[in-house]
């Protein structure tokens, strides 16, 4: 005999990162704080204008 599994889909909760830090946080408030548009200055000489697009640096160098 051959067996069948049975499948369950359960709907998808949306949870957003945001709602997970607590607006207090002392990285949201680093980030409102900070400026670090020049990076994009800084290592655009680095990257091509054509090809597949790449992590934002800025985001990037955050989370490293």
């Amino acid at each position: 005999m051959i067996g069948h599994k049975a499948r369950e889909f359960k709907p998808l909760t949306a949870i957003s990162v945001e709602d997970l830090i607590p607006k207090g946080n002392f990285y949201r408030q680093l980030e409102e704080q900070l400026n670090l548009s020049f990076i994009h200055e800084i290592v655009s000489p680095f990257y091509l204008e054509i090809g597949r697009a790449s992590i934002d640096p800025i985001v990037f160098l955050n989370s490293s």
